[in-house]
């Protein structure tokens, strides 16, 4: 669902669900920080990272490949 709020209350938030019917998710970000098409990408990106984490949990997010 695509709802335009006028502004968000963190820089980022991200919340994923897992349900029967598979992950849901939705993002609420500062459009004066981030471009829609980098927030449209960002689920993509989350099973290497999810594979990046479970390699070395000591690693920061910032320092992740796909990052």
């Amino acid at each position: 669902m695509d709802v335009e709020s006028g502004g968000a209350q963190w820089d980022l938030y991200l919340e994923m669900s897992d349900r029967a019917e598979g992950m849901i998710g939705r993002a609420q970000y500062s459009p004066d920080l981030f471009a829609t098409a980098t927030i449209t990408q960002t689920p993509g990106r989350f099973p290497a990272a999810a594979e990046n984490v479970a390699a070395d949990p000591t690693q920061r997010v910032s320092g992740l490949p796909i990052m």
